[in-house]
């Protein structure tokens, strides 16, 4: 990025004075890698380490130069520290040893402080959208596979029906949609004596296995600013 020679009319006496722009005032190497973004800011990029002033959004924690913060321990994350202490539940960003007073004070106890988790995972906006759940800010939820209750199966009727084999007089089948009789499954053993109800069981069918839960997705890494 280039800077930006601006020649004003002059000064007083009437001699024309040149006035220098700087673009990248963050003093970035005019990347402009800071260009409009403040703390708690989060982009996206192809970029496996942190730029100068961002750190990585790897479910890490930042704290002092003392915290033994596994994602950055440096006297700079304190802005961060603080908005996020301020900002986001215990639940979704923890401090070790638990929080106390305010953010200044575990931030000089050496607590860390756990960013939240956003490896392997998309991306939703917290609040409360219209006949939609409320989401807190920093919480995550979801799974990667899910395998089904009984309760979430539709609600159904398995139907059977009941033949005559000739000999017991009460042979069970199964029964299509359209309600006809379905291949037999099989003699309960009853005599035209025994009374009701007459009761059939449909053959076991699916794996109970879980089923893959995941949306088409693109995986990029995420920093966030310092």
């Amino acid at each position: 990025m280039v800077a930006v020679v601006v020649i004003n009319s002059g000064d007083c006496d009437g001699n024309p004075v040149a006035t220098v722009h700087d673009p990248c005032p963050s003093g970035d190497g005019g990347n402009g890698s800071d260009a409009g973004f403040s703390t708690g800011d989060v982009k996206l990029t192809f970029k496996n380490t942190p730029e100068s002033g961002w750190v990585m959004c790897d479910d890490g924690s930042i704290g002092n130069a003392a915290s033994a913060a596994t994602n950055r321990a440096d006297a700079d994350t304190e802005a961060l520290y603080t908005l996020f202490w301020n900002s986001v539940s215990d639940t979704y960003a923890p401090v070790t040893g638990g929080r106390g007073a305010d953010a200044a004070a575990d931030f000089a106890a050496n607590k860390p402080l756990t960013l939240t988790k956003m490896l392997g995972r998309t991306v939703g906006v917290s609040g409360a959208g219209a006949s939609l759940t409320t989401r807190s800010l920093g919480q995550t939820v979801g799974a990667e596979s899910h395998t089904l209750t009984k309760t979430e199966l539709p609600a159904d009727k398995l139907l059977n029906g009941v033949g005559d084999d000739g000999a017991n007089h009460c042979f069970v089948y199964g029964i299509t949609s359209s309600g006809a009789p379905g291949a037999a499954i099989g003699s309960v053993g009853l005599t035209n004596t025994t009374p009701p109800p007459y009761q059939g069981y449909t053959e076991p069918m699916g794996s109970g296995s879980s089923h893959n839960n995941m949306q088409p997705t693109a995986f990029l890494n995420a920093m966030i600013k310092l």
